[in-house]
């Protein structure tokens, strides 16, 4: 297991969603890659304060294997979630990503310190 906060650039490769399917705010976990190991999942908060850290980047991976839409931190005055553009939340990248059922994140991957 992988700790997210060792990375610096990862690709997120699924989303597991809750509730608002055409928004992004309903996301709940991710599924990243950092390019050379095997895939990991994060909750949303978790992600988000990795984010937040700084120098930190995250991108939706493309069907096709490369680099797709930056991935950002969005506050909409009550939440902080994940967008990769402005506008219509329903157009978002985040969510032609492939979707994976479950009850949040199966792994923590936040270091401690």
């Amino acid at each position: 297991m992988a700790s997210l906060a060792s990375f610096t650039t990862v690709f997120v490769t699924a989303v597991q969603v809750n509730g608002m399917d055409d928004d992004p705010r309903g996301i709940t976990a991710v599924r990243w890659d950092s390019g050379d190991r095997w895939p990991e999942e994060s909750s949303v908060a978790d992600f988000v304060r990795w984010l937040d850290r700084g120098g930190a980047r995250a991108y939706v991976l493309d069907a096709d294997g490369g680099r797709g839409a930056r991935i950002r931190v969005h506050h909409d005055g009550r939440l902080r979630h994940l967008r990769t553009a402005e506008g219509d939340p329903a157009l978002d990248a985040l969510l032609t990503l492939p979707r994976w059922q479950g009850h949040g994140a199966r792994k923590k991957h936040m270091s401690r310190g």
